[in-house]
């Protein structure tokens, strides 16, 4: 059984799933913040946003393991047992955070996840930019640039992760008070803006994962 063919169609429908999904997050809040609707529709239409939202969290978990072994697997990063049990080790541990998060958001437990994941994004971003950084400049430990690129490519997308949820805190609170007391102009302006903010986030994280995409497929040598 091919094992790198098996793990390479795994991290294509990872990318799938993440991009499809986010695209439906995206869409469900565009309606979500149009007045038009009702409360309860709008609300209704948020909610099925962050359930959705689930996904793509959980992708962009997984797509790393993976990836780290394809790239093992296939030669373009040296192999090494003990680093590939921290990375799949690590990113379970990840996962399982994440996961907790998402299912007791509203219990003491899920607050703290959702702390533990930040820190956790933090240590990534500050790892991998360093590895593919030097990769970049020195070729070590990673020789082919595409593949130093999109690591680097890949912490800047937990960047943006972490920017559009700082972002996306203030939209919650503007929907718990449209929930509590109904429409207003100024609540509304504030939804709209705060909406607004977050799709700057959404919009660069969707060109960085398709730049992303286009070096893992192509693979140029430059």
């Amino acid at each position: 059984m091919d094992w790198s063919g098996i793990l390479i169609f795994v991290h294509i429908l990872l990318l799938v799933f993440w991009l499809g999904t986010d695209v439906g997050v995206f869409v469900l809040g565009k309606f979500a913040q149009n007045p038009a609707y009702s409360v309860d529709q709008r609300l209704l239409l948020l909610k099925v946003a962050l359930i959705l939202d689930m996904f793509p969290r959980v992708c962009v978990v997984l797509i790393l393991p993976t990836g780290y072994q394809i790239a093992v697997n296939l030669g373009f990063i040296p192999s090494d047992h003990y680093v590939t049990a921290m990375v799949w080790g690590f990113s379970l541990v990840w996962l399982g955070v994440v996961l907790t998060g998402l299912a007791r958001h509203d219990h003491r437990i899920g607050v703290m996840a959702k702390k533990v994941e930040k820190l956790i994004l933090i240590l990534l971003v500050l790892i991998l930019f360093w590895v593919g950084g030097a990769s970049l400049i020195n070729g070590v430990p990673v020789a082919a640039p595409w593949l130093a690129a999109k690591i680097v490519m890949y912490s800047l997308i937990l960047v943006f992760m972490l920017s559009l949820e700082k972002v996306f805190l203030p939209v919650v609170s503007s929907f718990e008070k449209l929930a509590r007391g109904g429409s207003s102009t100024d609540l509304e302006k504030q939804i709209r803006n705060g909406m607004d903010r977050t799709y700057i986030w959404v919009l660069a994280i969707y060109a960085m994962v398709l730049a992303s995409a286009y070096l893992g497929v192509l693979q140029p040598e430059y």
